[in-house]
């Protein structure tokens, strides 16, 4: 029972991984349609995916990227991507201490 379990999800992983890299490969040859913005968001979103592929070995945001890219090359409005989805687990808030400290402190002086 568990190799047949086991056999189940290397298969599934494997199925997902490979339409990963098709998304990839495919937004490498695309080019983008519509509004000249949607045009440039496809040339941007293609430059992050070429990137997380080729350079930082990230299929998991490359894919992402892609899928994205491959949106706005139809021509379809793609809603931004927050930041801090890519972060590393415990990471997400790392900028709003320091922030939230400076603005703690300046407003003590608002009075002065």
């Amino acid at each position: 029972m568990f190799r047949i379990k086991l056999l189940c999800g290397v298969a599934i992983v494997a199925l997902l991984g490979d339409c990963v890299g098709r998304n990839i490969d495919t937004l490498r040859g695309a080019t983008g349609t519509g509004s000249p913005f949607t045009q440039a968001l496809t040339e941007q979103y293609k430059s992050l995916t070429v990137f997380e592929a080729d350079q930082m070995y990230d299929r998991r945001d490359a894919g992402t990227f892609a899928r994205k890219g491959l949106a706005a090359a139809e021509g379809k409005a793609v809603a931004p991507e927050w930041i801090e989805a890519h972060e590393p687990p415990g990471r997400q808030d790392r900028g709003t201490e320091p922030g939230a400290r400076t603005l703690a402190g300046s407003a003590g002086r608002r009075g002065r």
